[in-house]
């Protein structure tokens, strides 16, 4: 929950700011871990359907207003969160911090500016209160019910004290007795399953809400770079990568550096991109090579920067520059590297965006000089993953939460190959999967010629996955004739 004191004084200089949302939950539309973008608004200007930051018993609470009436200059408005939690009684203007516009969740955002987005609030409000009124009309005809039981077995009681009744009492007790204790186990039974009708009713919601961002709202690159850079640059993701550093290159890796990489001469120039906090740089460095690291992380890189410092003894050299891999690689010098490599990195980009990249990547690579990659193979898995958590079938690219190396992998047949522990630390990237042959003809139309496609099964690095997996890797080669 926010400092709310820090958020008046951020909305002072700034008009929109960001944080995370942990407080009250506002049923289908918010949800606790919901990135929430708050806007500063002018008295006067917020509206029934709003849904408002405002301070609450010294906390900071979002909830939708139900309708404003103008009590006082500064106005007063009803607000309720959706399913009827929270508050329902009058928030004056002057508690409200700002008005909500856009709400990012895992698996997308949805920006209530938007007709679109407006639409999805609407009825995501109307559906979520017509469920609540279903429940409380469950739940109060179980109470009716057991009232009219209890009632009944009153009755009973006496009528045993009178004769002519008394032989049909047992039987009727026992009927009586039968009835009242099925209604009482039923209504036991419904609070406790509350929770899991909610999730039954929030299934549709969850698809509107996807159908809508994906199909009406879309993404920008822009957007979608921001949100990953913002939470893939956090601490706990950078130190999460640097226990991976003593692991050194895994059997792929292997395989290709002894094939094509120490074969060939030693004190090499190697490009690494997407190098993170310098796994494979340093583990290229200690073979002897010349290693300049690119990431768009500034915290990897500072990290990375750190470890050189640490590992200057190296037969090789390691250095790391902050850089966005889908600009033309400014600083780079044409034809300086003799090796350029792309570990667990490709499918992180758009086609269009990958093409261009591969084009840049020829450039700064000598005439002769080799491209290694690899990436997951496991493409079946992103739609067992998709269709597990959300029921749905998405394009070929699409935004997901990136938990995919530590939470599950699934094997060529689709089955579960491998559980792990889930990792929310980087939050949503877009993913791109692509076979052989796409890749193929992608590298040949940059430039290049391909030398190696193929797939291995390994252990991956995650410690928590202890079967293996299948990865594609590819090598291929700037021609020396090349125009």
């Amino acid at each position: 929950m926010y400092e709310v004191e820090l958020l008046k004084k951020q909305l002072l200089f700034e008009n929109k700011i960001e944080g995370e949302y942990s407080g009250k939950c506002m049923g289908f539309l918010l949800e606790a871990g919901d990135t929430l973008t708050i806007q500063r608004t002018p008295p006067g200007t917020l509206r029934p359907g709003d849904i408002l930051a405002f301070e609450q018993n010294n906390g900071l609470y979002a909830h939708r207003i139900i309708y404003r009436t103008c009590l006082s200059r500064n106005g007063t408005m009803r607000t309720k969160g959706d399913m009827a939690l929270g508050f329902d009684k009058p928030v004056s203007e002057s508690m409200v911090i700002g008005r909500v516009i856009r709400i990012e969740k895992k698996w997308g955002f949805l920006d209530l500016t938007s007709p679109s987005g407006k639409m999805v609030s609407y009825l995501t409000g109307v559906y979520s209160y017509l469920v609540y009124l279903i429940a409380r009309l469950a739940v109060g005809t179980f109470v009716f019910m057991l009232g009219g039981l209890s009632l009944s077995r009153r009755v009973v009681d006496i009528a045993a004290r009178m004769k002519p009744v008394r032989l049909a009492l047992p039987a009727i007790s026992v009927i009586n007795k039968a009835l009242h204790r099925l209604f009482q186990c039923g209504f036991l039974a419904f609070h406790r399953a509350e929770p899991c009708i909610y999730m039954v009713f929030e299934l549709p919601v969850k698809f509107l809400m996807i159908f809508t961002t994906y199909y009406f709202c879309g993404r920008t690159d822009r957007e979608i770079k921001l949100s990953t850079l913002k939470n893939y640059d956090k601490m706990t993701t950078v130190e999460g990568q640097v226990m991976w550093i003593e692991k050194g290159l895994n059997e792929v890796e292997r395989y290709m550096a002894n094939k094509y990489l120490l074969s060939g001469k030693t004190g090499a120039n190697v490009l690494v991109l997407g190098c993170g906090a310098g796994r494979e740089s340093f583990a290229l460095a200690k073979e002897g090579f010349s290693v300049t690291g690119l990431d768009n992380s500034p915290n990897m890189i500072k990290r990375a920067s750190e470890l050189a410092l640490r590992y200057n003894n190296l037969p090789g050299k390691a250095e790391f520059r902050v850089m966005d891999l889908e600009k033309l690689l400014p600083g780079i010098s044409p034809e300086s590297f003799d090796y350029a490599v792309m570990f667990d990195t490709i499918m992180f980009f758009r086609r269009e965006n990958r093409m261009n990249l591969f084009k840049q990547i020829r450039n700064t690579v000598r005439p002769g000089g080799k491209l290694l990659l690899w990436d997951y193979h496991e493409s079946r898995y992103f739609f067992y993953l998709l269709l597990k958590k959300y029921g749905i079938f998405l394009p070929k690219t699409f935004v997901l939460p990136v938990d995919f190396f530590a939470r599950a992998f699934v094997d060529t047949a689709g089955h579960l190959a491998g559980r792990g522990v889930r990792d929310r630390s980087i939050g949503n990237i877009i993913v791109h999967q692509y076979t052989h042959s796409e890749l193929k003809k992608e590298i040949e139309a940059a430039g290049w010629k391909t030398v190696e496609i193929g797939s291995k099964r390994i252990f991956p690095l995650v410690d928590d996955i202890k079967e293996k997996v299948r990865m594609d890797y590819c090598v291929a080669v700037r021609p020396v004739d090349y125009e």
